[in-house]
């Protein structure tokens, strides 16, 4: 019962996080809409913050399979991220890279080492449905990227990249060290960092080298 207890926990933290990101792409997709950008890039905003409104009913699940009745607690819905002295299309540009280019990116490596070790019914369904659409998610940072850099310089992200990066690597609960949590869809903080050391040198930072954000 202490690993599963303890699986609880992670996945209610996701469950919190879920509904946060889900936020998060409603306020980048309003961003979106009253800056002008593509129609595309709207809709595909807004369709990541319903996923995400589902991933947390479905993280929800696997809490009560692990330890019915354990809370979440409340999450933090602020549907913006970056300096409040950006533009509104500053504002939505960098909320794209920070959460699709970056958090998104690495997110779906994750789920990828998760998939192949997770083995309790209720995380491993929703670890699978995660993993199909987090791709999408990760598509509007770097569709979004590409349109902006398109059109201009985005060099003024350079300086926020590094600060982007820490807050995706800290932003899973980390499971007890010495509980093998994999097979509910957990993994170990030193297998978790390594996944993301490689997703960022292979995927992210050439993705953001090659549109000239740093």
């Amino acid at each position: 019962m202490r690993r599963e207890r303890a699986a609880a926990r992670v996945w209610a933290f996701r469950e919190r996080t879920e509904l946060e990101a889900a936020a998060l792409f409603d306020g980048l997709a309003r961003d979106l809409e009253s800056s002008g950008a593509p129609l595309a890039l709207v809709q595909l905003a807004a369709r990541c913050g319903d996923d995400e409104r589902e991933h947390a009913v479905r993280c929800r699940a696997v809490v009560d399979a692990l330890d019915p009745g354990l809370e979440a607690g409340a999450p933090d819905l602020r549907s913006t991220l970056g300096p409040g002295s950006l533009s509104v299309e500053a504002r939505a540009l960098y909320a794209s890279v920070a959460v699709g280019c970056v958090t998104e990116s690495l997110s779906t490596a994750l789920l990828l080492e998760m998939r192949a070790h997770v083995t309790h019914p209720e995380a491993r369904a929703t670890v699978a449905a995660i993993a199909r659409d987090e791709p999408r998610h990760s598509q509007l940072g770097w569709a979004h990227l590409a349109h902006a850099a398109s059109r201009g310089s985005v060099a003024w992200l350079r300086p926020h990249v590094d600060a982007m990066v820490r807050a995706a690597r800290g932003a899973e609960s980390p499971p007890e060290p010495d509980l093998d949590l994999r097979p509910f869809g957990i993994l170990d903080a030193r297998r978790a960092d390594e996944i993301c050391a490689d997703a960022l040198e292979r995927v992210v930072l050439p993705g953001l080298r090659l549109h000239g954000a740093i």
